[in-house]
């Protein structure tokens, strides 16, 4: 037995409300066992009843208002079937765990591995090269860019206020001997040894970011890949594999999510939205946006290209946000920056 945690540390961990779940991970184990590991036990089913802290449902909330531009973002909950293991080298000491937000101490699945899944899946469905290139980026070492997609982490979703996104799981080791290399068969004669591990499951919230079309696309290969491959270790045990068949249900709650967020928004700044969408447009789309397509595109932020007052709204934040570029715009050569700057210009020094 070996002394992971100074006495003094263990009251104050063991009796603290408000616990982050990847800290105990991390730190939790106060003593290092060999047989029977009773303290790993405890604090795995301690992990294992640890909520969602109030400051996650604000940070999801948030990310789920910012991600609802459909011309930018495609997005979808899917929920796991059976239990998920993703992470299990991140529990250090307590040898399981869970890939766990630094922040948040909440479950998530890293862009990365959804990335690398979705890719595997489609090079062994034989997707052609060309559309690879343009999914996924081709590969790093011969300097290839990166792709056209953003593939954003996944947030797991709490169905409500109790939810709980960890579970406890034992995972049963029947030869350990010849896994090993101690004997040279698995011949049944050893003891099977239980293990206990953290596992997760639950609804998650994906986002693929970038042109509608292919976003779209990429949607419809991580829908197969998680139904049909599975993501995370074990799956051919099981684990990690995702469905969508109670999207309704889901939408629901992530409607409901974002109204929430929507209204803390305009109570706190009118136009908190509207400066969110300019901000992050794209700087090369801008001027078309403003002058050619600009009926269309003040209907996507809800304004009207008729009306004087939401014309000088989006003057004044496209002039705080994207000054430079607007001045630019003014001896341009170019029909669309030079159009663009002609309809701003009256609002801009007012």
């Amino acid at each position: 037995m070996t002394t992971l945690m100074r006495p003094a540390l263990r009251a104050i961990t063991r009796n603290t409300r408000d616990t982050h779940a990847g800290l105990l991970q991390q730190r939790g184990l106060p003593l290092w066992e060999s047989g029977n590991k009773s303290e790993k036990n405890k604090l795995i089913e301690r992990i294992t009843h640890t909520t969602v802290p109030n400051h996650y449902h604000l940070a999801l909330a948030r990310w789920i208002g910012l991600t609802r531009n459909n011309n930018r973002f495609t997005s979808t909950v899917l929920h796991c079937e059976n239990r998920l293991y993703i992470g299990l080298a991140t529990g250090n000491t307590l040898e399981t765990g869970v890939h766990t937000h630094h922040s948040y101490g909440v479950p998530y699945l890293p862009g990365s591995s959804i990335k690398g899944a979705v890719r595997h899946y489609a090079e062994q469905n034989g997707l052609a090269p060309a559309y690879l290139d343009e999914l996924f980026g081709g590969d790093s070492e011969t300097g290839e860019p990166s792709g056209a997609l953003v593939w954003h982490d996944a947030w797991w979703l709490p169905l409500n206020e109790r939810d709980c996104p960890y579970i406890s799981e034992v995972v049963t080791v029947h030869h350990q001997e010849y896994y090993n290399g101690k004997t040279p068969l698995a011949d049944g004669s050893e003891s099977p040894i239980p293990n206990q591990q953290i596992a997760t499951g639950g609804a998650y919230y994906f986002v693929i970011e970038g042109a509608p079309d292919w976003t779209r696309y990429a949607l419809g290969l991580l829908n197969a890949t998680l139904e049909h491959q599975g993501l995370g270790s074990k799956t051919a045990s099981g684990y990690g594999y995702f469905r969508s068949d109670n999207n309704a249900i889901y939408d629901k709650i992530v409607e409901k999510i974002h109204n929430n967020w929507e209204k803390a928004c305009l109570q706190s700044d009118p136009d908190a939205l509207l400066r969110h969408e300019i901000a992050h447009e794209d700087p090369r789309k801008l001027a078309d946006n403003l002058s050619k397509n600009k009926k269309k595109y003040l209907e996507e932020l809800g304004l009207d290209a008729d009306n004087n007052d939401d014309i000088a709204r989006v003057a004044a934040l496209v002039g705080e946000l994207h000054g430079d570029i607007v001045q630019g715009w003014a001896t341009s050569d170019k029909k669309n920056e030079n159009k663009a700057y002609k309809l701003l210009e009256p609002y801009l020094h007012t």
